[in-house]
């Protein structure tokens, strides 16, 4: 097996299966040995990590079709809505995975819309927010899968309490949150979670970079909407002209971008809240947010403010 054929995969990747899907190989002498083979009983890889193996690899064409087995999974999933969110969370952190390894394809697409579809049924059947930010941050560990799964909700919930009405505006904007990250993939990895305060002025540029870099990605997919390419490439833009990379202000963002900004800034508050205190109620977190952007309401969209106090007025949290 050549080198170009295969992919290193994080080893905890592979012990959500009772039954491993694909077949999995060390490097062992400029080698790939197979060790576990399709169908063996995933347990079979701790043996090999607990004798110190901390590489594993699979096929390149495989990464895909977990990515598909995932996603058919969070589908037929009939439990709860926690147990839904958790088959949710799998399905959008291989798609994650899969941009990361394989870059951004019209395959990958067709999945993270397969995903944005799976998240728009939930969200169909447990439409309140505060239900929905505490069953996430309940149900799963804090990564790049579990943002993008409150974004993409928080922009569809925004989007309806906006008003708008059609379903594939609602259907971009979901997908948009999805998306919206899509261009840290290309950020070296030290920078991806590094405060933006202690990055040096070269740093911060390539940092800011990420959302003109996620559009250029996306478009390269020609079924991608136009719409969610600039909600991609807008998505920190701010209200006031402070945000970035462009430095514009509202009336020249796009309405989707206008949107998933507040979504993004409500999910990355609430992360840094749940990494502070991941104990204290999702209620009051949810609280403390909005009224952290009622108090910079000037950076976001009225219109986007509006929609937040709808789904989110504030009396109903602090005493509901």
């Amino acid at each position: 097996m050549e080198q170009h054929q295969m992919q290193l995969i994080p080893v905890t990747d592979l012990y959500g299966y009772d039954k491993l899907p694909v077949d999995v190989f060390i490097l062992l002498d400029e080698r790939f040995i197979l060790v576990v083979k399709t169908g063996s009983q995933s347990v079979h890889i701790g043996k090999f990590a607990a004798k110190g193996v901390t590489n594993f690899f699979i096929r390149r064409q495989d990464i895909a079709f977990l990515t598909q087995i995932a996603i058919s999974e969070a589908n037929t999933e009939s439990g709860n809505t926690a147990s839904r969110l958790q088959g949710l969370h799998t399905a959008m952190s291989g798609v994650s995975r899969e941009i990361e390894m394989l870059g951004f394809t019209d395959e990958t697409f067709e999945h993270a819309r397969q995903v944005n579809q799976v998240t728009l049924n939930v969200l169909a059947q447990n439409p309140r927010l505060i239900d929905m930010v505490a069953k996430i941050h309940s149900m799963v560990d804090g990564d790049s899968a579990k943002h993008s799964m409150l974004v993409s909700m928080l922009s569809a919930m925004l989007g309806i309490g906006h008003g708008w009405s059609k379903p594939g505006t609602i259907e971009k904007l979901a997908l948009s949150g999805l998306l919206h990250d899509v261009g840290r993939t290309k950020i070296p990895l030290d920078l991806r979670d590094k405060p933006i305060s202690s990055m040096s002025n070269d740093e911060r540029l390539i940092y800011e970079s990420h959302g003109e870099i996620g559009a250029l990605l996306l478009k390269q997919v020609k079924s991608v909407p136009d719409d969610v390419l600039l909600a991609v490439h807008e998505h920190h833009e701010l209200a006031d002209g402070s945000g970035y990379p462009r430095k514009i202000k509202d009336l020249h963002t796009s309405p989707l971008a206008r949107v998933v900004s507040l979504a993004d800034f409500i999910a990355e508050e609430l992360d840094l809240l749940q990494n502070a205190d991941g104990g204290a109620d999702a209620k009051l977190k949810m609280s403390m947010v909005v009224d952290k952007v009622l108090s910079r309401s000037r950076m976001f969209n009225k219109e986007a403010i509006g929609a937040l106090q709808k789904i989110a007025p504030r009396g109903l949290l602090k005493t509901g």
